[in-house]
């Protein structure tokens, strides 16, 4: 058990009778930036379908397209992923963006804490030439859609929190909460 240590981007410690972990979300700049100009182009069409169309409710389409892609932009760029655990409880916060809920699970509900992996090769074994999978494997890993988690089961839903995270932070994580869960490795 840890009072205070920093592994990569993701901070340990206690505070009163908590247990907190604070992981500063880490992305691709060539994600943050596809983010970026696809908010700007759907901002743009928005003022553009709000000026020219005599149907103006139309210019909602673009404005909540944008509305997302901003959202999932900040979060990208500036958000943080707080977890903390208390005598009963394991929440889930993340800052950096609007419209970001607080997650509550009850701890003696959550079960089978493990490491996540999805290999951004998902065109594998389709019979698709083999350039065209490490092509799109490439894409995938450059625009950030590969996961690199932990995920545990609640209720017989699987939940996955902590994405990019590397081995190290991983493991530490782990191990933290299965010590304060009194799971045994």
């Amino acid at each position: 058990m840890i009072n205070n240590f920093k592994a990569g981007c993701t901070n340990f410690h206690n505070k009163g009778n908590n247990f907190i972990i604070e992981k500063t979300n880490s992305t691709l700049i060539t994600e943050n930036i596809f983010l970026g100009v696809f908010c700007l182009f759907s901002f743009i069409f928005f003022i553009l379908v709000l000026l020219t169309e005599e149907i103006k409710y139309l210019a909602l389409i673009p404005l909540c397209i944008g509305l997302f892609f901003l959202r999932i932009f900040l979060w990208k760029f500036r958000g943080k992923e707080i977890i903390t655990i208390n005598k009963n409880y394991l929440t889930i916060k993340k800052t950096g963006s609007f419209l970001m809920f607080i997650k509550k699970f009850e701890l003696r509900k959550i079960k089978n804490l493990t490491s996540l992996r999805i290999e951004s090769n998902i065109f594998k074994n389709r019979g698709l030439g083999m350039e065209f999978e490490q092509m799109m494997s490439f894409h995938l890993e450059l625009f950030g859609m590969n996961s690199n988690g932990i995920s545990f089961k609640y209720d017989n839903i699987s939940i996955a929190i902590l994405e990019n995270t590397s081995e190290v932070e991983k493991e530490k994580i782990i191990e933290e909460i299965n010590l304060r869960l009194n799971i045994k490795p």
